[in-house]
């Protein structure tokens, strides 16, 4: 049954759920909003300032006593003006606040399959001598990380190797490929344990950890905490960037060491981590839909999610309102995908390059094809879903 039907039958005498509570937030750049939120389901929707009242108002009259009819009127009667009362019931249902609604279609669900997910019973914390050596392990990372910055910036003839073709030696493209395949496994699970640390850091629990086919074709982890879109801003960029962050750290620290060694095989395998974090980091900077660098980009540019972003402007009137501001972030969205896209594709090709012992124009080619329809594919999956919640909004 679809919402508009369930709206048509069920929903007749709306009534929202317990739990729910409308708190402030902040932008990066300092822009006020709101979050209407209910912990115990784990739902949220970001409200603009000039929206906070309707929202309100929505909680104190959707009792289930009152008809869709009476609660136009009461609309038109409190704010003196007429308030499309269905369409913010859409929008409550089908984001879970509304009784006798649960949406089965989470964005989550639209770009994924699950393949496994555990739910933690009970509250995960961090001690404070734990807490205390995450501190000192991040500030090690970041001398770390700036390290190997200024070396490439200030030495870069020890660096040439990132530049030229693969050097190999015979007979060592099977210990590549396992030392290919313990590394990513072992790049993934840094990359998650960068997020929970990082949300346990800031006194947020964990909800669950599940494993995906993203887009239905490559493994994802996907870690999610109690709260975490009440942080503010910076604390939630944090948290999102923090595997990202973890990655580039290892690539950083694998930087370091291959000019001071002499053995070809063991430089092969410190080049397999440098290049397998590196393609780590750059798969999740890639903003496509429940990707890191999707979160991120909406944090940075204070764009909202796809379930949110058609409040302003759609939620009380009809049509799209386009914007200089949209223009910009959309140039700047497609440029960081580009950018993202090349990088991965050439760390991808080197690690290939050694894993089938030696570069071929043709495997490059092949690589750069295969990321190309992959992330064309999760662009359209992106579309899709952005067009189904404006269908339901509008």
């Amino acid at each position: 049954m679809d919402l508009n039907s369930i709206i048509d039958t069920r929903i007749k005498r709306p009534k929202l759920i317990k739990g729910i509570r409308i708190t402030d937030n902040e932008s990066l750049w300092g822009r006020i909003y709101y979050i209407m939120s209910c912990e115990d389901k784990g739902i949220y929707i970001r409200i603009p300032p000039e929206k906070v009242k309707y929202f309100e108002y929505a909680i104190e009259s959707m009792d289930g006593q009152k008809s869709i009819q009476d609660l136009e009127l009461d609309f038109h009667h409190k704010f003196n003006r007429q308030v499309d009362v269905l369409g913010l019931i859409k929008l409550l249902a089908n984001s879970g606040f509304v009784e006798g609604y649960n949406p089965k279609s989470s964005e989550l669900d639209t770009f994924s399959h699950t393949i496994y997910k555990y739910n933690f019973k009970k509250d995960i914390t961090l001690s404070p001598l734990v807490d205390k050596l995450y501190f000192i392990a991040m500030l090690i990372s970041l001398i770390v990380n700036m390290i190997f910055l200024s070396a490439l910036i200030f030495n870069i003839e020890k660096y040439r190797w990132l530049f030229r073709e693969i050097d190999l030696i015979k007979n060592t493209g099977g210990q590549y490929k396992i030392a290919f395949f313990i590394i990513s496994i072992i790049s993934i699970l840094y990359h998650e344990l960068g997020h929970v640390f990082a949300g346990l850091h800031y006194g947020k629990s964990l909800e669950s950890i599940s494993i995906h086919l993203y887009a239905y074709i490559m493994p994802m982890c996907f870690v999610k905490f109690k709260g975490l879109n009440l942080l503010r801003a910076k604390k939630r960029l944090r948290v999102i960037g923090a595997g990202i962050y973890n990655n580039i750290t290892l690539s950083s620290t694998s930087g370091l060491i291959i000019p001071y060694l002499s053995n070809e095989v063991h430089i092969g395998y410190f080049k397999i981590i440098f290049y397998g974090n590196l393609i780590a980091a750059l798969a999740n900077l890639i903003p496509v839909s429940l990707s890191d660098g999707y979160f991120l980009f909406s944090l940075l540019f204070d764009v909202h999610d796809t379930k949110d972003r058609f409040i302003k402007g759609n939620l009380f009137s009809k049509g799209s309102r386009k914007s200089l501001k949209s223009f910009v972030v959309g140039i700047l969205l497609i440029g960081l995908a580009f950018i993202s896209y090349i990088l991965l594709a050439l760390s991808t090709f080197r690690i290939v390059s050694m894993i089938t012992l030696g570069p071929n124009n043709r495997i490059k080619m092949l690589v750069f094809l295969i990321w190309g329809i992959y992330i064309f594919y999760a662009i359209l999956l992106s579309y899709r879903q952005i067009k189904k919640v404006r269908d339901l909004l509008l």
